[in-house]
């Protein structure tokens, strides 16, 4: 503490004004959330030019093309269906015909 305080000006020489001098200060919302980062002019836009990462995206989304479509032909299209024939009277067995309600 003494070398604290001699490192100081005469004028603030006290034990409280040089623990807060060289004491870390506290961490506000500005410390942990700075906000974006400035735009750098330097920057060269990344679709200019195709990268390995977008080849191996676009395989991966073919490998995942036909899962797709068997989820839309098995899930989604019944979902549909089950909508539209909810507004009819439609049974599985009965011979009558189907008709709008």
């Amino acid at each position: 503490m003494r070398q604290l305080m001699k490192l100081m000006p005469t004028s603030k020489r006290t034990a409280a004004t040089a623990t807060k001098e060289f004491l870390p200060r506290k961490r506000g919302f500005r410390d942990l959330f700075p906000g974006p980062a400035p735009p750098n002019p330097k920057k060269v836009s990344v679709m200019a030019t195709p990268s390995k990462l977008t080849q191996s995206n676009r395989a991966g989304w073919l490998f995942a093309l036909p899962g797709f479509g068997l989820m839309v032909v098995f899930i989604i299209l019944p979902f549909f269906f089950a909508i539209g024939l909810s507004f009819t009277n439609q049974r599985l067995i009965s011979p009558n015909p189907t008709a709008y309600v």
